[in-house]
């Protein structure tokens, strides 16, 4: 069984590769999704950020992605940006 979200945030990094496009498709949606990344991330670096915003722009095409500069973490900045854009769930 799927999970139901209210929506969907990849920060540097991405979904499972075993999902397949057409279950990650049903499963989001038409909920947001959000990609974030640091520019200077060395786990997740930018070449890697095409194919996973390839990935989840396939599944949900106005996915919106926020960068921010820093490395591989929660930046506390870009963090409250991203969730006081999510939306709430009663």
């Amino acid at each position: 069984d799927l999970v139901t979200v209210a929506a969907f945030v990849a920060w540097a990094g991405t979904v499972a590769a075993g999902l397949d496009a057409a279950t990650l498709a049903r499963a989001l949606g038409r909920r947001p999704v959000t990609f974030v990344c640091g520019d200077a991330d060395p786990f997740f670096p930018p070449e890697a950020h095409t194919a996973a915003l390839t990935r989840l722009q396939g599944a949900q095409p106005a996915t919106e992605v926020v960068r921010f500069a820093g490395a591989h973490l929660l930046d506390a900045d870009t963090l409250g940006r991203v969730l006081a854009g999510l939306p709430v769930r009663e």
